[in-house]
């Protein structure tokens, strides 16, 4: 990456850097998504400093691999959409998916709250602060992946069934209202 100068092959380099650590990582019996995250941070942090024309290479990168991810979103939430449709009953886990979404905002009220808690921050949050963070943490692609990804058992379809609704309240109700709250508070 250091001496290449055409963003298609670096596009191209990254792209085999994907490949190949996720490769390793099953040869490892490494978990594989944690492996693109970590050969993520490393290429989008340590690569770019080492590309010598860096606005041709970063910006087409950049672009590549924006495309890239709403490619696989798109494929995900299709994914997820027939799975669902394969779930029988679905509506029966309705409740779980309730006390799924309460365990989760609980969850990052606590892991929001205890590190403002123990280190200490030059400025202390505001509660408007703090709400944003606790309500702006949104579920998503991973989410649905990680429930996807278990093998077959008895808990499988209520596990999707329950990511599912948790992701659906993020994206709709989480997602849609995050504006809209940034403003009323005005952080």
């Amino acid at each position: 990456m250091k001496s290449v100068e055409d963003g298609k092959l670096s596009a191209l380099i990254t792209l085999s850097i994907v490949i190949g650590a996720y490769l390793i990582s099953q040869t490892l019996e490494i978990f594989g998504p944690l492996t693109m995250v970590i050969a993520g941070v490393v290429i989008g942090n340590v690569g770019r400093a080492y590309s010598q024309r860096k606005h041709i290479n970063n910006d087409f990168l950049k672009t590549f691999w924006e495309l890239i991810d709403e490619i696989l979103n798109s494929l995900l939430f299709l994914l997820i959409g027939f799975e669902l449709l394969l779930i029988p009953n679905l509506r029966f886990y309705w409740p779980g998916g309730i006390l799924a979404i309460a365990i989760v905002l609980l969850a990052r009220y606590i892991s929001i709250k205890i590190p403002t808690l123990i280190i200490p921050f030059k400025e202390k949050f505001s509660k408007g602060t703090f709400f944003i963070l606790v309500w702006g943490g949104l579920r998503g692609g991973v989410s649905i992946a990680l429930a996807l990804s278990i093998g077959d058992s008895a808990h499988r379809n209520p596990i999707v069934a329950i990511t599912y609704f948790v992701v659906v309240f993020s994206i709709i109700v989480q997602g849609l209202s995050i504006g809209k709250i940034a403003k009323r508070i005005q952080v």
